[in-house]
């Protein structure tokens, strides 16, 4: 069995009062893992751009359930 290659994408912005908002951080999360275990519920890092440092953490917590359909 091949790996799906699905991806929740997550970008996480500041709120600037009457400007425009500014990228925090970005990251991705791979839904594989979320099918295999039914849920998700972890802290994952922001990576800072070009690699550099953590721009801080976010808490994502999300669950799977796989129905069928007749």
């Amino acid at each position: 069995l091949w790996p799906s290659q699905d991806y929740l994408y997550i970008n996480v912005y500041d709120e600037d009062e009457g400007k425009k908002p500014d990228l925090i951080g970005s990251t991705k999360i791979d839904l594989d893992d979320v099918r295999k275990k039914g849920k998700f519920d972890d802290w994952v890092k922001l990576p800072g751009f070009l690699g550099l440092s953590s721009r801080g953490d976010v808490h994502i917590r999300m669950s799977f359930e796989e129905t069928t359909t007749v």
